[in-house]
C-alpha cells in the first residue's frame, strides 16, 4: 500500500512509488540502477509529473519522470532499457519492471502462424525463458523484480533457490521525500465526522478504519487542528512523519472547540 503522501502525490499511480523506493534503497547502498522492461512501453497507469515531457519513447519518458523525483546528483545513476538491448551489459542493481505473466513469456496471439517456420509454443516459451534469464543476470550485486500476486510470471518459480529470492517488506523500503515535499500525515478516527473530513480532503482507509490526509510540515500545528469545528467529535487524531512514525497524538476533549473558524492550508 502506498503511503498517504504517495497516494496524494501520484494519484492512483502505483508503479512510480514502487520504483522510487527501490531506486532509493539501491542508491543509498552506493549501487547504480538500471530499470529493465520487456517491452518498449510501460505497463499500467503512470501519473506523469509534467505532461510536456511526452516526447520520445515511453521508456525515455518514464525515466525522465523517475529522475524528476531524485536529487540532481543521483539522476544520472538511474537508467532504463529493454531487456533485449541490455544483453551483454551489467549494472550493480537491476529493477525488472514487469515480472508479469503477460511479459515473461510474451507470446503474440498470432503465434500459430509461426508454425510455418517450425516454431512451437514450447520453443517460443523457452526463448522467452532465456530472455528472462538475461534480465535476471544483468544484476552484478542486487536484483528486484516487480510483480503482482494475481499475474506473477511463471518463470519466477523456476529461479534457483540459491539465489535467495524473497518478497520485500514494503515498509522497509525508504519513501523518497525531498525537503521541499516534507509533510506530515494526519489520521483521524471517528465515524460521526466522516462527512466533514471528506469535505476537507481526507480519504478513508478501511485498514485501520481511519481518515487520512497529509499537510505541509512547515507551519503545521496539532493545536490548530484540534481547534477545528469537527475535532470535538473525533475519537483520536494521530500525526505521523513520512516514515510512518508517530510524532504526536491527541484525544480531543468533548464539547465545543475554542475556535472553529480557521482551516489548515493544503
Amino acid at each position: 500500500m502506498p503511503s498517504t503522501f504517495e497516494r496524494e502525490r501520484h494519484d492512483g499511480d502505483e508503479l512510480t512509488p514502487v520504483v522510487l523506493r527501490l531506486a532509493r534503497r539501491f542508491l543509498d547502498r552506493g549501487l547504480d540502477v538500471v530499470l529493465l522492461s520487456r517491452r518498449n512501453s510501460i505497463r499500467g497507469y503512470v501519473k506523469y509529473r509534467d505532461e510536456s515531457t511526452a516526447s520520445g519513447s515511453q521508456l525515455d519518458r518514464f525515466l525522465r519522470h523517475i529522475r524528476s523525483f531524485l536529487p540532481p546528483e543521483d539522476r544520472d545513476r538511474v537508467t532504463i532499457a529493454t531487456t533485449h538491448r541490455y544483453k551483454g551489459l551489467e549494472k550493480p542493481a537491476v529493477v525488472i519492471l514487469d515480472g508479469f505473466a503477460a511479459s515473461y513469456p510474451l507470446i503474440h496471439p498470432a503465434w500459430v502462424f509461426l508454425r510455418l517456420f517450425g516454431d512451437s509454443l514450447a520453443s517460443l516459451e523457452e526463448e522467452e525463458r532465456r530472455l528472462f534469464y538475461v534480465a535476471v543476470t544483468r544484476a552484478r550485486d542486487a536484483l528486484a523484480i516487480i510483480t503482482e500476486k494475481k499475474r506473477v510470471s511463471p518463470f519466477l518459480a523456476g529461479l534457483p533457490r540459491d539465489l535467495g529470492v524473497r518478497s520485500l517488506d514494503w515498509n522497509t523500503l525508504p519513501s523518497l521525500v525531498s525537503p521541499e515535499d516534507s509533510r506530515v500525515e494526519v489520521r483521524v478516527s471517528g465515524y460521526r465526522v466522516r462527512d466533514q473530513l471528506k469535505a476537507r480532503g481526507f480519504a478513508y482507509e478501511p485498514i485501520g478504519r481511519v481518515w487520512r490526509r497529509t499537510f505541509p510540515e512547515r507551519g503545521f500545528s496539532l493545536a490548530d487542528l484540534l481547534d477545528q469545528s469537527w475535532a470535538a467529535e473525533c475519537e483520536e487524531i494521530v500525526v505521523l512523519d513520512t516514515a510512518g512514525a508517530i510524532i504526536d497524538r491527541a484525544r480531543p476533549p468533548k464539547g465545543p472547540p475554542a475556535g472553529g473558524a480557521g482551516e489548515l492550508r493544503n
